[in-house]
C-alpha cells in the first residue's frame, strides 16, 4: 500500500445467524488482508493501454514464465472487502469488513 494511501475502515460484517461478534476486539488488520485473498465488492475496469501494461506483462513473464503480451487486464476499484479466519473457533471473532471511502 502506498505511503499516502488511506487505510480502509475495519468493522464487523452484517451476518445474522452466523454468531459474528459485535465487538471490535479481534478485527483483522488491513495488512492481514493485503497478504491474502479476500472477498471484494467494487468495480472492475478494463485496461487496454499497451504502454501502461507493458511493464506488467514483462514482470508477469519474468515471474511466471507465461507471456501475456497483448492481453488486456483489469483494475479493481474496491468499495468493500471481507475476510475471516476459516477455523470454526476463530470465524466469529475475526470476520472483518473494510470500507474504502
Amino acid at each position: 500500500m502506498p505511503a499516502d494511501a488511506i487505510e480502509p475502515k475495519a468493522s464487523r460484517p452484517f451476518m445474522p445467524g452466523y454468531g459474528v461478534s459485535e465487538s471490535e476486539e479481534g478485527l483483522l488488520p488491513w495488512g492481514w488482508a493485503v497478504e491474502r485473498l479476500v472477498i471484494v465488492e467494487g468495480a472492475a475496469e478494463i485496461i487496454s493501454d499497451h504502454d501502461f501494461l507493458r511493464p506488467v506483462w514483462e514482470a508477469y513473464k519474468a515471474k511466471y514464465s507465461w507471456d501475456l503480451t497483448g492481453e488486456s487486464m483489469f483494475a479493481v476499484r474496491p468499495r468493500t472487502a471481507f475476510a475471516f479466519i476459516e477455523k470454526p473457533q476463530e470465524f466469529e471473532g475475526t470476520a472483518t469488513r473494510w470500507r474504502f471511502t
